[in-house]
């Protein structure tokens, strides 16, 4: 089927519904254009697909969503899932064909009539050393070269399919697959993180079911397991005698799975006994899991897992992966395919975020248009494949009489009433044309009231940021200047003040200067920011102290001032004891007035 630009990923869960538009630019990978997540709460005797057409057709407003191709997942709770080996001999494709009905057949509890199925062939090789025994009675080891087939079928009642599919169209969308859920987010798995040379166990978590798949050098195991979500749920409500509605929102502010050996039960006992009805449940599912994986490697020759990655809604129990390392043994992490996609500006990401462990099948089922992925098995119905196969040949029917038609309307149509209808359209053109130069003035003019406006907030802004500046230089100022040292004048300092000075061996320079002589108010008054500060005022020399390096060292480790200054000093000649002194500090930003 031919690529589109534009896709509708739609992921119908237990009690969930997800839809997202994918945009793929040429060149530029795959971008979700458009978001919406919903919790679907049915009303009081709605039917279960009555309540999906309300709240697709609602969500399919609300949203805008203007793709025409659309990807339909579905939960795997209701579908049978089933890996079978095929003998070394498969012939043509149509016995294989066969045989995998035939398998398929045996597994699935309904006639193959009723219900909507496809199949993965899974090609698998391996090599191994073994020890043969020559014609000379020597023996040499010799390595051997097998191969298997194995395939992997989905199956799901038809009625199960249709009742989505129905809505879907008569919506005036188009179905271009139907899959399982768990099946696109273990391709988009396969792509972002899982390495074919390992064993990995994904595990999505949903509302109903849980839905355990193996991806093993290109060999995947599938198994529903009938433990999820809902099931602590449930068992909260029996305990308590809640509502199921309350129960889930207890679960989801204050659930967690407690923790196995000597930790301390929390304060509440609500709080305590939901976590140890949380690590109930998942104790079940792990034994599913152990059960599952043992299968695998008894009957399928796989290998064991080496890491584990969760997904889905009821993954996100805090603690969840604390308890599968202490049951599996295995590093136990979050499965993240957004890397794979570009998001855009318009998407609300903290809403994508909060349910983004749910929403990932969605990225796989994006990538179907852009490469081949690692599992494809389409459920779309009979009824509509037939219906656009026969679409797909209507061209073909009518092609004649269309070129046949056309020649003639050409011959027909005058000369002059091309050139009229072209006038025409230049017309037309023109007109849109001037239309769309008035709204640019005018959206030019608005920016430029909304920019005058932006600079305005933004000197605001700063006028409250700076606010407490001023005090909290003056508090600094204090706390460094050491004890028997007091100032008399501090003020804005005069930018062009130099006057002839000397300097001891310490650096600092020693000047006659007047301590009290301030700054000209008009020079205060002039200055747009302060940058540099004086401070004139008398120490008291009593031994042998230095009082002004005291001070120079705690400057350098100010988070307000430059670690240099000028430091001018006057003894007394009357009291040699006393020194007046002058100080110009410079900020490392400037207070602006």
């Amino acid at each position: 089927m031919a690529k589109e630009n534009k896709i509708l990923a739609i992921d119908v869960g237990n009690d969930s519904l997800k839809m997202a538009e994918f945009v793929f630019p040429d060149g530029a990978g795959i971008l979700m254009s458009n978001f919406l997540f919903r919790k679907v709460e049915r009303i009081e005797n709605e039917s279960e697909i009555d309540c999906f057409e309300r709240n697709y057709l609602e969500m399919l407003e609300e949203g805008g969503f203007t793709a025409t191709d659309v990807r339909l997942m579905l939960s795997s709770s209701n579908s049978f899932q089933r890996l079978s080996k095929l003998p070394p001999v498969l012939g043509s494709s149509s016995a294989v064909a066969k045989l995998i009905e035939y398998e398929a057949a045996q597994a699935v509890p309904y006639s193959m009539d009723e219900v909507e199925w496809g199949y993965q062939l899974l090609h698998h090789s391996w090599s191994d050393t073994v020890e043969e025994e020559m014609e000379d009675g020597s023996k040499e080891m010799v390595e051997q070269f097998h191969e298997e087939y194995e395939a992997l079928f989905v199956a799901m009642k038809e009625e199960d399919v249709v009742c989505f599919t129905d809505v879907i169209e008569a919506s005036g969308k188009k179905l271009i697959s139907v899959e399982l859920a768990p099946l696109a987010l273990f391709n988009a798995a396969i792509v972002s993180r899982i390495r074919p040379e390992e064993s990995t166990l994904l595990l999505d978590i949903g509302a109903r079911s849980s839905c355990l798949m193996i991806a093993d050098n290109r060999r995947i195991f599938m198994r529903n397991i009938p433990i999820g979500g809902d099931t602590v749920t449930a068992q909260i409500a029996k305990e308590f005698g809640f509502s199921t509605a309350d129960a889930e929102d207890h679960k989801r502010h204050h659930g967690f799975i407690a923790l196995g050996g000597a930790y301390e039960d929390p304060d509440s006992e609500l709080v305590a006994t939901i976590s140890k009805i949380a690590r109930n449940v998942m104790t079940r599912l792990h034994g599913e899991i152990s059960r599952s994986v043992s299968v695998w490697r008894a009957q399928h020759g796989g290998s064991a897992p080496v890491r584990m990655l969760l997904a889905g809604g009821g993954s996100t129990m805090q603690y969840t992966t604390d308890f599968f390392q202490e049951k599996l043994h295995l590093p136990v992490e979050y499965l993240n395919t957004f890397g794979l996609i570009s998001i855009s500006e318009y998407v609300d990401k903290n809403r994508l975020q909060s349910v983004a462990s749910m929403s990932q099948s969605l990225i796989g089922a994006a990538l179907h248009n852009v490469g081949t992925c690692p599992v494809d098995i389409s459920l779309l119905p009979r009824m509509i494949r037939k219906q656009y196969e026969l679409n797909a040949r209507k061209p073909y029917f009518y092609a004649s009489a269309v070129a046949l038609i056309s020649c003639l309307l050409i011959s027909v149509i005058g000369v002059s009433r091309v050139l009229s209808f072209e006038k025409k359209r230049v017309g037309e053109v023109e007109y849109k044309l001037s239309q769309a130069e008035k709204e640019i003035r005018r959206i030019r003019m608005v920016k430029g009231e909304l920019d005058s406006w932006q600079g305005k907030y933004e000197e605001a802004v700063q006028f409250l940021r700076d606010r407490d500046r001023y005090a909290k230089v003056i508090n600094e100022l204090q706390n460094m200047i050491p004890d028997r040292m007091w100032l008399v004048v501090m003020e804005p300092s005069r930018d062009n003040e130099e006057s002839a000075s000397s300097e001891d061996e310490s650096g600092t320079k020693k000047v006659k200067v007047d301590p009290n002589l301030p700054t000209p108010p008009e020079k205060i008054n002039a200055m747009r920011e302060l940058k540099k500060i004086r401070l004139v005022g008398y120490a008291l020399k009593l031994d042998d102290r230095d009082l002004f390096q005291e001070f120079r060292s705690k400057i350098e480790k100010s988070v307000y001032f430059e670690p240099q200054i000028r430091t001018r000093q006057l003894i007394n000649a009357t009291n040699n004891n006393l020194v007046y002194f002058e100080i110009v500090i410079t900020l490392k930003e400037a207070l602006k007035k």
